[in-house]
């Protein structure tokens, strides 16, 4: 016997539901609703015993569990909770037993030293993070390699156009147009877009000048499944004159839209703010200029950091037109903030936004049993 049933999307506790009419058509049941897509359950071929609808509902429950951005909302609602204020008098709430915090302006993070977020996306085994619900949105980074930290000859430019040391606004910027997909190169600016978006074997830009380099994404970028999971996203492009700021001044900076507005896009880097709140701010009591106070724990309890020699660029950057309002900010190798001019060069960590259909098929979250995720089930 098999029954088909339409599926109705309420993932909060991991079923089903549906309200519909059951019809005997030719021996076959089928199950009509008003929802989404519909899947066959075929009696003859399953371990289930059970032969009727409820059957097909269980084995949809056995194939597919957690809606990943409910699954992180219950993870932290369902956690005892420490409301503590930070420095700069910020008042948020702690999850520390699953790693989870939420901000003043309403994001929950993972913070500490080594938090539970490990996830296999673009078929790479815990090489990315969830940096936490951001803007309403699951955001994640790729934290292992990418896919060449370790030759300074291969780092690349945020932008290193002659004019002006290159671009400081990430809409005109080369490293975007390497990131993304074919119609965001402005072949004015960029003979070499897309590069990663297509997982190509080609040319990057990385030092002054317009100096190029090779740059191979063939097995480290974007694969179709992964694009495909991808959420387009406005980010937001704001700067600050200082980063002798705290994480909640940086992450109301970065939403300023005096100098940049936002850009809707694909994939960007992360915000100077997500690294910022990603340390126990319990403990670390700094500004991000002197993240790296040994005293504070700032970097020993914060999971993005990482000990790369020319450090990482972000999204995040300064104002102006001259000066230090040309320069972006990268996180250094001993994990505090510096800015820098977009022709120099540094590691990368691409970071995404997942669309709101992504859910875990299985994993605890470690380094050694990472989320599998998957955008349809």
């Amino acid at each position: 016997m098999k029954v088909k049933i339409n599926k109705i999307k309420y993932e909060l506790f991991g079923f089903l539901f549906g309200l519909g009419i059951i019809l005997a058509v030719g021996g076959t049941i089928v199950y009509a609703a008003v929802a989404a897509s519909i899947v066959t359950y075929d009696n003859s071929s399953s371990s289930l015993s059970s032969t009727n609808v409820q059957g097909a509902i269980d084995e949809l429950n056995t194939a597919c569990t957690s809606n990943l951005k409910i699954y992180i909302t219950r993870l932290y609602n369902n956690a005892s909770k420490s409301t503590i204020t930070t420095a700069s008098d910020e008042v948020i709430v702690q999850a520390s037993s699953v790693g989870l915090m939420k901000d003043s302006a309403g994001n929950i993070r993972y913070y500490g030293a080594d938090p539970a977020n490990y996830v296999t996306f673009n078929g790479e085994s815990a090489s990315w993070r969830i940096i936490g619900i951001v803007d309403g949105k699951v955001k994640i980074v790729r934290t292992i390699g990418f896919p060449f930290q370790s030759s300074t000859s291969n780092l690349l430019s945020f932008d290193n156009q002659t004019t002006n040391y290159g671009s400081p606004n990430w809409k005109t910027s080369r490293l975007m147009m390497t990131l993304n997909p074919d119609s965001y190169t402005d072949s004015s600016i960029s003979s070499y877009g897309a590069t990663y978006w297509n997982r190509g074997n080609g040319t990057c830009y990385g030092g002054t000048d317009n100096v190029t380099v090779s740059c191979d994404f063939s097995s480290t970028g974007l694969t179709t499944t992964a694009q495909n999971m991808i959420s387009p996203t406005n980010w937001y492009l704001g700067s600050a004159n200082t980063v002798k700021l705290y994480p909640n001044d940086m992450y109301s900076k970065e939403r300023d839209t005096s100098v940049y507005t936002t850009w809707y896009g694909y994939v960007g880097l992360m915000y100077a703010s997500d690294y910022a709140y990603a340390s126990d701010l319990n403990s670390c009591k700094e500004m991000l200029s002197n993240y790296d106070n040994d005293s504070t724990n700032c970097v020993e309890t914060n999971w993005f950091y990482a000990n790369y020699t020319n450090g990482y660029w972000t999204i995040s950057g300064s104002y102006g037109t001259s000066g230090t309002g040309l320069s972006r900010i990268k996180i250094t190798k001993d994990g505090d903030m510096l800015f820098y001019k977009p022709n120099s060069t540094a590691n990368l960590r691409p970071s995404v936004f997942l669309k709101s259909n992504i859910k875990i098929v299985s994993g605890t979250g470690t380094s050694t049993d990472p989320y599998i995720l998957i955008s349809s089930c």
